[in-house]
């Protein structure tokens, strides 16, 4: 950041040199985090179930079309042909600030033609306040989501539902994650993997990750999430297991038949 900002100073010519220029930074692991199928039932679950419709609106789009939420956030029905299933992400509302057009799938078009029903303005989604600004964030609503999630992966195992049925019965309320962990520590219970370090921009991950392990080929996945460079969709390539185990095998039996001719 440092480094950033005295690159500005120098180009603005208020200093001379950049005395930042050539620290060796840390160097940054990209983020891994994907939902399973059965996290992402609960997830699903817990969005249906959620009051605020606006706000699970904006994180159904998201799951379906792995948009970043700030393309989301500023999504107008002008740029999306319902007809034609396509959505036009002008590039002053992408991050590789070029022009994105991005297919979207049945389920997709029904959720926006759902909402176009009903749609006052330009925006997608519309702010609580005023419809002519457009929702700037979810954060409330993913919170309570991804809880409500993980409070229905736990209550899977049985241990874990009876003791948090025995917290709502002696509190007179339903717990709270930070009691039911507190309840779990002294009875050596380890609770299931939840929802709670799930992001939304790892619901862009869990797209691209189902795409992967589906076999779609990278080009493909980047092109429906908006890369411009390959080095970025490489990161799902290891989901590829099958096809490249596959590959290597085909090289490995070439090689033998090399081997067997020079007999």
């Amino acid at each position: 950041m440092l480094s950033k900002a005295l690159n500005l100073a120098k180009r603005w010519e208020w200093i001379a040199k950049n005395v930042a220029e050539g620290t060796q930074m840390y160097p940054e692991h990209p983020r891994k985090r994907y939902a399973s199928p059965a996290e992402l039932a609960r997830v699903l679950e817990a969005i249906a179930n959620h009051p605020q419709q606006d706000s699970c609106d904006a994180i159904r789009l998201l799951i379906l079309t792995g948009a970043r939420k700030g393309e989301v956030f500023t999504a107008r029905w002008e740029d999306i042909d319902l007809d034609a299933g396509i959505w036009s992400k002008p590039s002053a509302h992408t991050k590789q600030n070029q022009e994105h057009i991005a297919p979207l799938s049945g389920t997709a078009i029904q959720l926006l033609k759902r909402r176009k029903e009903t749609a006052a303005g330009q925006w997608v989604f519309p702010g609580r306040v005023s419809s002519d600004e457009h929702i700037t964030d979810v954060k409330k609503t993913w919170d309570a989501c991804r809880k409500a999630a993980t409070l229905a992966l736990w209550r899977e195992s049985p241990s874990i539902a009876a003791i948090i049925d025995g917290l709502h019965a002696d509190l007179k309320r339903a717990p709270t994650i930070e009691e039911i962990q507190a309840a779990t520590k002294p009875q050596n219970e380890d609770l299931p993997k939840g929802s709670l370090d799930l992001r939304i921009h790892d619901l862009r991950h869990t797209y691209a990750s189902m795409l992967a392990s589906k076999k779609v080929p990278l080009q493909v996945v980047g092109a429906l999430l908006g890369h411009t460079q390959a080095q970025t969709t490489l990161r799902y390539a290891h989901l590829y297991d099958d096809p490249l185990r596959e590959a290597t095998e085909f090289a490995a039996t070439a090689i033998s038949g090399i081997g067997d001719n020079r007999k």
